[in-house]
């Protein structure tokens, strides 16, 4: 049974680094980055990075904070653990009226959700 879990971990563990990898260069060459521009740009290494693209080591925890900002999507993302690219906005952003409209959306009231979007609109008052 130890075994069986040993070898589950491991291959969940290679998985998770093949994916990291994968979404790191995807969207990195999305964002027309070479490896080297990347690597300045986040202060990572080259040859980390090159690493991580490759499935050979999953980054460490700082790394992915690193190569999230610099490509402007989440650690969470780049790990595979979401498939939403991430948050571009953060709350303290959000114009009372933005906020507005996201909180009606989230509990449900879409009268008062499209009365916050029309008041977004170009010309509304």
């Amino acid at each position: 049974m130890r075994k069986v879990i040993l070898l589950y971990a491991s291959v969940n563990t290679k998985r998770k680094t093949m994916i990291t990898g994968q979404r790191i260069k995807a969207v990195r060459e999305a964002r027309g980055l070479t490896l080297e521009e990347l690597a300045n740009q986040s202060k990572v290494s080259k040859a980390t990075l090159w690493r991580s693209e490759n499935g050979k080591t999953l980054p460490e925890m700082d790394t992915l904070q690193k190569l999230a900002a610099t490509l402007e999507v989440s650690a969470s993302y780049l790990s595979g653990e979401s498939d939403a690219l991430g948050d571009r906005y953060a709350e303290a952003d959000l114009s009372d009226l933005e906020r507005g409209l996201l909180v009606a959306l989230r509990e449900g009231r879409i009268t008062d959700a499209l009365d916050s979007f029309r008041a977004l609109l170009p010309g509304s008052k």
